[in-house]
């Protein structure tokens, strides 16, 4: 499952590099973006389950879990209101794109830095 995650999470901000010139292509500009997007996220969502028992072992598998969605879930719960924000003070979308490009560039890092750390638990 690391080997999917090193593929996979690199491929975030990509999708939204892709975001950023889709609408220059029309609808297959935005399909594309779409379903780049689409398979990694879901693809993501495999990772973070699995991997996170390889990476971590099974040993606390639920809390380690639990407190790893708490975490995920409190920006994505803020998002609405702060991306507006920030549409509304630069007057367009592009400048939050470039942080979630950011974000998730930083997600890829911190993902390659944990599955390296230490060896798979049998």
């Amino acid at each position: 499952m690391r080997n999917l995650g090193h593929v996979m999470t690199p491929v975030l901000p990509v999708a939204l590099l892709l975001l950023l010139v889709a609408p220059n292509f029309g609808f297959a500009g935005l399909a594309l973006y779409a379903i780049v997007s689409g398979v990694t996220n879901g693809l993501i969502i495999i990772v973070r389950a699995v991997g996170l028992a390889e990476i971590l072992g099974a040993r606390g598998f639920g809390q380690i879990s639990g407190a790893m969605m708490f975490i995920i879930q409190m920006p994505r719960t803020a998002a609405p209101l702060v991306f507006a924000a920030l549409w509304q003070h630069f007057g367009g979308y592009d400048p939050v794109i470039w942080i979630l490009i950011a974000a998730t560039a930083v997600g890829a890092v911190a993902f390659w830095i944990a599955a390296a750390e230490r060896p798979a638990e049998s």
